[in-house]
């Protein structure tokens, strides 16, 4: 029997951009990653690499400007 893991999480080309009154700032730029059942992640990273973006994003607090966020196969 083949052992198949459950992906529970899927980040697909996900790319997010502030928009401020003067310029536009790139907080991320085609991120993709995937989660399986049982796994442990971390994210880790420097002070401003989009840690805080990326679980804002997954939670549903920001919308990313582009890309696909799916959470148990449901966008």
């Amino acid at each position: 029997m083949e052992n198949v893991r459950k992906e529970i999480l899927k980040i697909e080309d996900v790319s997010l951009t502030y928009h401020t009154k003067d310029d536009e700032i790139i907080a991320l730029k085609n991120v993709n990653f995937n989660v399986y059942e049982n796994e442990f992640v971390a994210i880790v990273g420097p002070s401003g690499c989009g840690k805080t973006t990326i679980l804002s994003l997954i939670s549903g607090i920001l919308k990313p400007s582009s890309g696909h966020i799916y959470l148990d196969n449901k966008e």
